[in-house]
């Protein structure tokens, strides 16, 4: 005993310039030249009381568990320097002769519960370690007591039932809040838990690689506090049935940097999360599903109200039980689903998710037969039919928002998607319309595709399939990038085919400003022709799976083409849009179905009318032209659009009739007393079937013909008719 004294207050001291080998080598020999020690607290006496002391003591104590306690450097001892490594505590690498198949998990949790009793902020685990058992503790799946607020109880609409059973899993590691563990690379870094996603059970008896607890477990739990300063990086997370679980929302300094999911089952799950970080690159290779934030069933109240309305029903008390996601920043995210085609295994992962952690059964009303509240907190009756479970297998990322909260600012900047199935990016839809969040850059290859390796065809269409059966009421592709809440900036396709990039827009909330830097101003000029691309400032414009093209929107410094505009968005009347197009045309003048002659036109087109400007000179032989005289093909009519008459009006600017037509000459009394003989006039037009003609009687009875008009005398008119933005 007053040897180990010794040595303690000796190595405590520490030995000026000497270093640990140094110390045991000196000591081994029983060299009484020991350097002095600068400390009073180690004396010669000490010095000399320890030559006595032997040698494999010595090591035993120097180079133990607990040597780093006993060097002294500086004002300091070493192990308050060094970090903490898990082969301090026992782990070896699978690479190590001998070890191909050590578990290093035991090694792992002790060096985890050394950190979390000593203030150590991270555990080193830099190496390639199998973790193949499980610790003494478990997680328990989501569930709710049984309770509904008091709020609800008191409306009359709600009372308590029997809680659920409880169900527990496995834990391989078992972290505190404030413990971060770290590798050193992906590429050096594996933690191998040991499940086979080809072959192995999906079921509450497989491990969950990692769960991290909230601040104060387990005096508190996952309904009343945070998970805070948590994270994992520069990792490869390897076969795990499920890879983590954050048991409370995430919050705090928590960032999860450079982790790679290998054929993991579930990569990762949260309760929810609050202003934290996906950093560097995270990426899902062949794993059976993606990452999922929130979806987990732990209250039977439909509310996204804190306080009285959620467990524990104390005034102050956040809504840990919603779940929720907020400013959630994600730098690069990866999928590859290409050795890992959509199946059996898949629908299980499915099930399982949807059985133990959401439990879309729970979402009926307890009066018809499920668990939720029958009216939510505004007493409107509880309706999750337009929120069906979609699944979560064959996706990158899953947000979910299980009882209708408005998650806001889960922000994308990056992500590369192979092969995936199902449309990689989930957002729930009854969040509202606010800001939910945004993918920035998307690079899309082969979504949708049953196998991603075959060429795309309607038998190769996931969708089309119908082997899907979260998913029924859709059989195509809909969006390429996300469903739900999430807007897309930019997007590449390649061989997915041609689809909208997501089911919502993203929203802009502050002022803009566009500066365009150009050489000079020429350079953006159009003179007045058509908005080439180089000319766009601004080019909005649909593509379509048939490789169709349609110009929506040009803008050029000088001009601005756009499609006919509603100044009043409640009116769908088409014919009430603004419009206005001169078409500069030549029409043909016919005598029956014979052509005589071209007819020089322009058409002008103003919100759902067209006026047609004529000007002709009759021909020299005009006389012997007595049949039908038409004119086509003018632009189409449209005599059902309720715009003004119907009829078509005429305006004759200049024209030169010969011809007379007789009349009926009567007296004062109604008397007929002869006829008399007037000119022809010019005062209305009729068309049809794209054909035009004129009349000399408002009753259109009395059709003009060329021999009515003077041989090479001019002919200037214009039409007014209804007609449509298209032209012919």
């Amino acid at each position: 005993m007053e040897r180990r004294s010794v040595l303690k207050r000796l190595l405590a001291a520490g030995i000026a310039g000497a270093s640990l080998p140094a110390i045991a080598a000196n000591i081994s020999r029983k060299d009484k030249s020991v350097p002095t020690p600068d400390s009073s607290s180690a004396t010669n006496a000490d010095i000399a009381t320890m030559s006595d002391v032997a040698p494999v003591q010595l090591r035993n104590s120097l180079f133990g568990p607990d040597g780093a306690k006993f060097i002294g450097i500086g004002k300091t001892k070493i192990d308050q320097l060094l970090e903490v490594h898990v082969k301090q505590f026992g782990a070896h690498e699978w690479t190590e002769p001998g070890y191909e198949n050590f578990d290093s998990a035991p090694a792992f949790r002790e060096a985890i519960a050394y950190a979390a009793q000593n203030g150590i902020g991270s555990v080193n685990a830099e190496g390639k370690y199998k973790l193949l058992s499980a610790g003494p503790t478990m997680y328990t799946l989501p569930y709710d007591d049984g309770t509904v607020s008091p709020e609800f109880i008191k409306g009359g609409t709600d009372h308590n039932i029997d809680a659920e059973k409880r169900v527990t899993m496995p834990v391989v590691l078992d972290v505190p809040s404030y413990v971060r563990l770290k590798g050193g690379h992906i590429t050096n870094t594996y933690w191998d838990f040991g499940w086979s996603r080809q072959r192995d059970p999906i079921n509450i008896k497989q491990h969950i690689g990692i769960v991290f607890r909230v601040s104060g477990y387990p005096k508190k739990d996952r309904m009343v506090a945070y998970v805070k300063g948590i994270g994992i990086s520069n990792v490869s997370i390897s076969r795990a049935f499920i890879g983590i679980v954050s048991d409370g929302v995430m919050f705090y300094h928590t960032e999860f940097n450079n982790v790679n999911y290998n054929n993991c089952g579930i990569p990762f799950i949260a309760q929810g999360a609050d202003s934290m970080k996906f950093g560097g690159t995270t990426s899902l290779e062949n794993c059976l599903a993606g990452i999922v934030i929130g979806g987990m069933w732990l209250t039977r109240n439909n509310t996204w109200r804190g306080g009285k309305w959620v467990p524990p029903y104390v005034d102050g008390t956040d809504i840990y039980a919603m779940g929720w996601c907020d400013a959630l920043k994600v730098e690069n995210i990866t999928a590859s689903y290409g050795d890992s085609l959509f199946g059996a295994r898949h629908l299980a992962i499915d099930k399982f998710f949807d059985t133990y952690f959401y439990k879309s059964a729970n979402s009926r009303r307890t009066a018809d037969g499920g668990r939720m509240t029958n009216v939510d907190a505004g007493g409107r009756n509880t309706d999750y039919s337009k929120e069906p479970y979609r699944g979560i297998s064959h996706r990158a990322f899953i947000n979910f928002s299980r009882y209708g909260r408005g998650n806001c600012n889960i922000e994308i900047k990056d992500s590369k998607i192979w092969g995936t199935s199902r449309i990689p990016f989930y957002g729930a839809n009854l969040v509202g319309d606010d800001y939910y969040g945004h993918i920035d850059n998307i690079y899309a290859e082969n979504v949708g595709f049953l196998d991603p390796t075959k060429p795309w065809s309607d038998e190769n269409n996931f969708y089309k399939s119908g082997i899907d059966p979260y998913n029924r009421d859709r059989d195509d592709l809909l969006w390429v990038a996300a469903e739900g809440k999430f807007g897309v900036d930019k997007m590449t396709i390649q061989g997915t085919r041609w689809r909208e990039t997501s089911q919502a827009t993203r929203p802009f909330n502050g002022r803009q400003k566009l500066v365009i830097y150009a050489r000079k101003m020429a350079d953006l000029f159009t003179g007045g022709a058509p908005i080439s691309m180089l000319k766009s400032l601004r080019l909005t414009a649909i593509y379509t799976d048939k490789e169709e093209w349609m110009d929506v929107e040009r803008l050029a410094a000088d001009r601005y083409e756009i499609p006919p505009i509603a100044f009043d968005r409640s009116d769908a009347d088409s014919t009430h849009l603004f419009r206005h197009r001169i078409v500069p045309t030549q029409l043909k003048l016919h005598q029956n179905n014979q052509f005589v002659g071209e007819i020089k036109a322009s058409a002008v087109y103003t919100a759902g009318k067209v006026e047609l400007y004529c000007e002709m000179t009759i021909p020299a032989d005009a006389a012997s032209l007595t049949g039908d005289m038409n004119i086509r093909w003018i632009p189409i009519i449209e005599e059902k659009l309720n715009y003004g008459s119907s009829e078509m009006g005429i305006m004759v600017f200049n024209c030169n009739i010969i011809s007379h037509q007789q009349c009926a000459v009567h007296d004062k009394n109604g008397k007929a007393i002869g006829n008399a003989f007037i000119p022809k006039l010019l005062i209305a037009a009729s068309g049809t079937n794209q054909t035009l003609r004129l009349f000399s009687d408002h009753q259109k009875t009395m059709p003009l013909s060329i021999a009515d008009f003077a041989p090479g005398s001019l002919l200037n008119f214009k039409v007014e008719y209804n007609s449509t933005w298209k032209l012919w």
